[in-house]
């Protein structure tokens, strides 16, 4: 049975460009979790390597104090066997990048993804937070209709990720111009990613395609945009208008947040909702309404009302014969009562109506002023006052190990602590931890307290290259004491940190040398007999 970290892994739950992505659960809590791997080990650089691994740490770090049901949410991260381990709320559902091609979105439910997918990236932009990478792939509709934003955090180190040689990875069609040329991008980018869907769903085509990447980025950067009822004719002119606002070249140009763009949407949505649904079929899963503290669903439509059925000739007949019927019956009662004479009341029979009248005060009857007798006041009660009762912050004590021992820990991107193995007291709450030793990768985690209330990592070494190289050729190389298989000229990996290097030739006095090695580096030790 494969382990990741604690989690079993039950299987895999889909491949991406970057990696697998696992279904596995938690034994201690039995909650099933989705692991995304991210590889690591095909950076031959060991500056770039780590200074990703740092990155992909804060981003993560970024990610998991994001708490919102449009957002999948990040629970812990990790490096194992040259790769990084996102561990994340595991979500049924499919992709949008899977529904898009089938045509199966009403216009109802194209304005409630895009409802909920802008609720959801106001909200991270409201903490500071850009996903950078907004597109279908990473947007998993449930079969409830629930939108997720997938990845974030993670996909800025995934879409501006590099290859040695500078190549940019993937096909940028949802990125920004600014993204593009390399300049700072915030939450105007993710919206301009949110327009190109809008776009995209209700065009069905993206606004610029083509065959070459750097075709597309051109486009991108310097072309204006596509009319939107060049491919869809229904569309209003005001909801063009909004797409070719939220897809300006210029940041500022675009609108406030990602919700009043929807808004600017949905104002004429509907006036082509009914020309649009008719070429779009109904998707495959049932949508419902959710509550309200989830954000917008999708709305269930209600099924249209049967046609009435054309009367035959027995109906037309049967509806004519009532008719005459009524007819009959109304000349029949008009007959009867009108030669009936009408009772007539006599205005004599009617006794006058005697009004008594209302008798006038007597001087004597009026009243003499009310005298005030004087009554003794309570004294005012002093209030009570009630102090606040102060339940102070719950703090829990946490143990943190490492293997081997010896490392500097970091909490919450503070200063180093302690060396571990050590114990610290933690408020209740989620924290982000790390751990350095001299000679080993460091190591990352996130956790939550109190349900984690000892922590232990194992910290991986790092390696160099060694050669050896003597004149002449065949000495025998031991390394920190042990004698190695390998004989002049020799290329050794040997892990980070000091080493005595000892060569032996018959004939000759040994020589010695501690050489420190170095986390992908090349060193050499050269005698000459």
């Amino acid at each position: 049975m494969q382990t990741i970290g604690r989690y079993v892994v039950e299987g895999e739950a889909g491949r991406g460009s970057s990696g697998i992505v696992f279904r596995a659960r938690d034994p201690i809590i039995g909650r099933i979790v989705a692991i995304k791997q991210i590889r690591l080990d095909d950076v031959a650089d060991p500056t770039e390597r780590q200074r990703i691994h740092e990155r992909l740490f804060r981003e993560a770090q970024s990610a998991g104090s994001l708490s919102h049901p449009g957002i999948v949410t990040v629970y812990d991260i990790q490096e194992e066997r040259g790769s990084a381990f996102i561990f994340m709320e595991y979500v049924e559902g499919q992709t949008l990048e899977m529904l898009l091609p089938r045509k199966q979105l009403s216009p109802e439910q194209i304005r409630s993804i895009l409802e909920q997918t802008a609720t959801a990236l106001d909200y991270a932009h409201g903490k500071g937070i850009i996903h950078r990478d907004i597109k279908p792939a990473n947007l998993m509709v449930t079969p409830q209709g629930i939108v997720k934003i997938m990845d974030f955090g993670v996909a800025r180190m995934q879409s501006q990720n590099t290859t040695h040689t500078g190549t940019l990875l993937g096909t940028p069609t949802y990125m920004a111009p600014e993204q593009i040329q390399g300049k700072p991008a915030d939450a105007r980018a993710d919206q301009f990613s949110l327009g190109v869907l809008a776009y995209e769903m209700l065009t069905g085509n993206t606004p610029y395609k083509t065959d070459s990447v750097p075709a597309l980025l051109f486009q991108i950067v310097t072309q204006p945009t596509p009319p939107a009822r060049q491919f869809n004719p229904s569309l209003s002119a005001t909801l063009e208008a909004a797409l070719t606002r939220v897809l300006s070249k210029d940041p500022d140009a675009r609108f406030e947040n990602c919700s009043t763009f929807v808004r600017a949407l949905s104002g004429d949505f509907h006036a082509v909702a009914h020309q649009v649904e008719q070429s779009l079929p109904t998707m495959a899963f049932l949508p419902v309404q959710i509550a309200p503290d989830y954000g917008p669903a999708f709305v269930r439509k209600q099924p249209p009302a049967p046609p009435e059925p054309s009367p035959s000739r027995f109906g037309l007949f049967a509806i004519i014969l009532s008719i005459a019927s009524v007819v009959a019956l109304a000349v029949a009662a008009f007959t009867y009562f009108g030669t009936q004479p009408a009772p007539v009341v006599q205005a004599e029979q009617l006794p006058p109506l005697a009004i008594p009248e209302s008798p006038k005060p007597s001087p004597e009857a009026v009243l003499p002023p009310l005298q005030e007798s004087p009554v003794e006041k309570p004294e005012p009660r002093k209030p009570t006052v009630v102090e606040p009762f102060d339940i102070g912050v719950v703090e829990y004590a946490v143990r943190l190990i490492t293997a081997p021992v010896g490392a500097k820990i970091v909490m919450d991107s503070g200063s180093p602590i302690c060396t571990s193995p050590c114990s610290l007291t933690l408020p209740s709450g989620r924290h982000t931890f790390s751990a350095s030793l001299s000679g080993h990768q460091s190591a990352y985690r996130i956790f939550q307290v109190p349900d984690q209330t000892e922590l232990t990592v194992t910290l991986e070494k790092t390696f160099g290259k060694l050669s050896v190289i003597t004149t002449p050729a065949g000495s025998e190389i031991a390394v920190d004491g042990v004698v190695k298989t390998e004989r002049t000229p020799a290329m050794l990996t040997l892990p980070s940190g000091k080493h005595l290097i000892r060569i032996t030739l018959a004939g000759h006095d040994p020589k010695e040398k501690e050489i420190e090695i170095h986390e992908g580096d090349l060193s050499e030790f050269r005698i000459t007999w």
